[in-house]
């Protein structure tokens, strides 16, 4: 069953971290040839791993918060300082 590339939780993934599938693959510690039937539908991507991509977008999201409440402080502390 050949999945719709807008469905395709690879594809989704990949494109939100703007990696490549060869980087996916390294990133959660399967083969690229695996990676690679996933994103083509040839094998279902398993429901563990599809949760697998939920966290890492997660993850992402919220590094990026972290990241914007830190240099946040780090202006407020620029301007107290005398």
């Amino acid at each position: 069953m050949k999945t719709k590339k807008e469905d395709c939780p690879v594809k989704k993934i990949c494109k939100f971290l703007n990696v490549k599938q060869k980087e996916l693959s390294e990133i959660i510690g399967v083969s690229e040839v695996t990676v690679n039937r996933w994103a083509s539908g040839s094998v279902v991507t398993p429901f563990v791993i599809v949760k697998h991509f939920e966290l890492l977008e997660e993850n992402h999201i919220l590094k990026e918060k972290i990241k914007l409440v830190d240099l946040i402080v780090s202006s407020f502390q620029k301007l107290n300082v005398k």
